[in-house]
C-alpha cells in the first residue's frame, strides 16, 4: 500500500498536504524539484516513498510521490518528535 501526503497529513491532524510538506521542507527532509517533492539524499534510499506517473489527456506526464507503509511510520515518528519538542 501507498499513501498520499494528504492522507498522512490528515492522519497527523494537519490541515493539508501543503502543511506537512512545509514541515518536511523546514526540517530538511524534502525539497521541490520540477513541481515534485523529493526526499533529500539522506532519506532517499530508505524506502519511504514511491514515485508514480500518470499520462494526462494532453499526453503530458504527471509525477506524484506517495509514501510507503515504512514512510508512513517514519512520518508518524517524525511528527511525534516535532510536536514533543
Amino acid at each position: 500500500n501507498t499513501y498520499t501526503t494528504t492522507e498522512i497529513a490528515k492522519e497527523l491532524g494537519l490541515k493539508s498536504a501543503n502543511a506537512l510538506n512545509k514541515l518536511l521542507s523546514q526540517a530538511g527532509v524534502i525539497y521541490k524539484a520540477n513541481k515534485t517533492r523529493v526526499l533529500k539524499s539522506r532519506y532517499a534510499d530508505k524506502g519511504f516513498t514511491e514515485t508514480k506517473s500518470r499520462i494526462l489527456h494532453d499526453k503530458s506526464v504527471k509525477y506524484t510521490t506517495q509514501w510507503s507503509e515504512f514512510g508512513r511510520v517514519f512520518l508518524n515518528n517524525f511528527s511525534s518528535q516535532r510536536l514533543a519538542a
